[in-house]
C-alpha cells in the first residue's frame, strides 16, 4: 500500500485525538494519575502530528526520532494503564532527573528525598532504581516491538555509522553517495512501517484514555475506528 494512505489514516486519527482531548479535559481535576495520562496523551498527540508532516514534507529519516519518542510516551502510558501505580515511577524518574541536573548538594538532597518518596509507593522497601526503556517495554509484553523497530531507530536518531549508511549507496569496494543523499525522494521500509504503528500506539492511547468514560465513550471511539477501517481497507483494494 501507497504511504500516503498510511498518512491520511493517521491525520485522520490525529484529528479524531485532537477532539477527544478536548471533550475528556477536566480543569480543575486533582486526580495524579488522570492528569498524568492526559499529559502524556497530549504528548503523543503532538508528537504524531510532528511525525506526520516530517512525512509530508518528505524528511523521511528525521521522522524516526519523533517515532521513537512516540514510542516512548505510548509505553509509559501503557504501563499506566496496566498497572496504576506506575505513576508513582514516573514521579520517581522526574526527581531523579531534576538531582542530576541541580547543582547545589542541597537542590540534589531535596530531590533525592522526593525520589525516594515516589519510589517507595512504587515498590515499597526497594531502593530507586531506573526502569531501562526495555524493561518499560517488557513489563507490558511490547518487548517484540522493542527488538523489531525500536532499537533499529536508534540509526537515524543518534550520530553513527548507521546513520551514514542511509545516505549511501553499494558501490561494490567503494561505497558512494546517493544521489538524493540530502533529501531523500522515497522512505525505506523501517520508515514506511513506523507510520501504521504510529497510528496503532495513539488509536490504542485513545480507547485507553477513553475508558473511564463507560461504554457510551467507548462507541464512541469504536464507531469512528470502524468507519476508518472501511475507508483505509477501500484504500488497500484499490491499491
Amino acid at each position: 500500500m501507497d504511504y500516503k494512505v498510511y498518512l491520511k489514516q493517521l491525520d485522520a486519527i490525529v484529528d479524531f485525538s485532537e477532539i477527544t482531548f478536548n471533550a475528556l479535559c477536566i480543569d480543575n481535576s486533582t486526580d495524579a494519575r488522570y492528569f498524568v495520562m492526559m499529559g502524556l496523551y497530549a504528548s503523543l498527540i503532538e508528537r504524531s502530528r510532528a511525525f506526520s508532516r516530517l512525512f509530508h514534507d518528505k524528511l523521511f529519516s528525521s521522522t524516526q526520532l519523533v517515532a521513537r519518542s512516540v514510542f516512548e510516551i505510548f509505553i509509559d502510558m501503557k504501563n499506566v494503564d496496566c498497572n496504576g501505580n506506575y505513576v508513582n515511577y514516573l514521579y520517581a524518574e522526574y526527581h531523579d532527573r531534576n538531582k542530576s541536573l541541580a547543582r547545589k548538594e542541597s537542590q540534589k538532597k531535596i530531590y533525592r528525598k522526593k525520589r525516594s518518596e515516589a519510589y517507595s509507593l512504587f515498590r515499597p522497601g526497594k531502593n530507586y532504581e531506573e526502569l531501562t526503556i526495555r524493561n518499560k517495554f517488557t513489563a507490558i509484553d511490547y518487548q517484540s516491538y522493542y527488538d523489531s523497530i525500536y532499537s533499529r531507530m536508534s540509526g537515524n536518531a543518534h550520530s553513527g555509522y548507521d546513520l551514514i549508511l542511509s545516505r549511501l549507496e553499494d558501490g561494490g569496494d567503494l561505497n558512494k553517495l546517493n544521489p538524493d543523499s540530502l533529501f531523500k525522494n522515497l522512505p525505506n521500509q523501517l520508515e514506511v512501517s513506523s507510520v501504521p504503528l504510529v497510528s496503532l500506539f495513539l488509536k490504542e492511547s485513545t480507547e485507553i484514555i477513553s475508558k473511564p468514560y463507560g461504554v457510551e465513550g467507548l462507541k464512541i471511539v469504536d464507531d469512528f475506528f470502524n468507519e476508518l477501517d472501511t475507508f483505509i481497507k477501500k484504500c488497500h483494494d484499490k491499491s
